[in-house]
């Protein structure tokens, strides 16, 4: 359990190791470009066509639900997916809970007992999955 805690806390304890004060590396308004896009809402036949699109082999995030059992079931969870993708797009917000990761390490090489010979892996829920690819389409 103390390694899990190790490594969920990897990316603050990095963040707050930098200095926040001085000028930006990047300035914002050398990449802004003068155009804009609108997201429309997404239809059934959109949903069932990202969902049925998925790889069915990764693991499930925290929430226990695989791309396969989506996939199977599709039509149990086809209104509450659309409802919640229609209102994120409207709202212009990507829930919380989807930000959410189960975090596992993953054994790399040499001293099994060396936290630093693991790198940590996050699975993601399937559902911001497919809100990521309808917004990145």
């Amino acid at each position: 359990m103390t390694s899990m805690i190790f490594f969920a806390s990897v990316g603050e304890n990095l963040a707050s190791a930098i200095e926040s004060g001085g000028d930006p590396l990047v300035n914002d308004a050398d990449y802004r470009l003068d155009s804009n896009f609108t997201l429309r809402a997404v239809t059934k036949q959109d949903i069932l066509r990202y969902v049925t699109g998925l790889q069915g082999g990764s693991a499930p995030g925290l929430d226990g639900v695989s791309a396969y059992i989506l996939k199977q079931n599709i039509h149990s969870f086809l209104n509450p997916l659309l409802q919640l993708v229609n209102l994120s797009i409207i709202k212009g917000i990507f829930p919380q809970h989807f930000k959410v990761a189960k975090v596992f390490p993953l054994y790399k090489a040499n001293d099994a007992k060396d936290k630093n010979n693991f790198r940590p892996i996050s699975l993601l829920s399937v559902f911001p999955k497919v809100l990521e690819r309808i917004v990145k389409e």
